[in-house]
């Protein structure tokens, strides 16, 4: 049965060293509901591979028709990694807020 809502909720690293597991986990909560939020409260590190998977959830549940958005407070370490790989200006520290300014990630309609 579906759910109408799974919340994710990250700890620790989203880096490559978790890169698989995380793709796996996203996965599921995008299959298995019509709604996910990713909760970054307790992301503490974040490179490359990390902010490649969230954006190919991002994409796979868009076209799924299944609502993806972030949510929680995002560490110094997560808005520094968003700012140096040039996926955003300057992050703010509300997921709501750093979704939408994430370059790319929310589709225009």
């Amino acid at each position: 049965m579906e759910q109408d809502l799974q919340v994710v909720s990250l700890e620790g690293g989203a880096t490559i060293a978790e890169a698989d597991a995380l793709r796996i986990r996203l996965s599921e909560a995008v299959d298995s509901t019509s709604k996910v939020l990713i909760n970054l409260s307790h992301v503490t590190r974040l490179d490359l591979a990390g902010i490649q998977v969230l954006y190919a959830a991002r994409r796979t549940a868009t076209a799924h028709g299944v609502a993806f958005h972030l949510t929680g407070t995002v560490s110094d370490a997560v808005r520094e990694a968003l700012e140096a790989g040039g996926f955003v200006k300057q992050a703010p520290a509300d997921a709501r807020e750093l979704e939408s300014a994430l370059l790319d990630f929310v589709e225009e309609e």
